[in-house]
């Protein structure tokens, strides 16, 4: 599932996936019983703040800019 969350957001950070699919493919993994714990936390706690974020600041460009920082965010503390 790691190398999955890496993948998408690699995609988010290069700009090659919309947000709504960057979204909805983070919240299938977090939902998915196979990944661990410790993973499923974080995706969490990166999908609530995407919807804080995306509930203030509308727009096709916020929203790119809000995926970006939140895969860049979820690159680091993979690692």
């Amino acid at each position: 599932m790691v190398e999955k969350v890496k993948d998408i957001c690699e995609k988010a950070v290069q700009g090659k996936i919309s947000p709504e699919s960057f979204y909805d493919t983070l919240r299938a993994v977090a939902d998915d019983t196979r990944t661990d714990d410790d993973l499923a936390c974080l995706l969490e706690d990166v999908l609530m703040e995407i919807e804080m974020e995306h509930d203030g600041n509308g727009g096709a460009k916020a929203g790119k800019r809000i995926i970006k920082e939140a895969a860049e965010r979820l690159l680091e503390e993979m690692e």
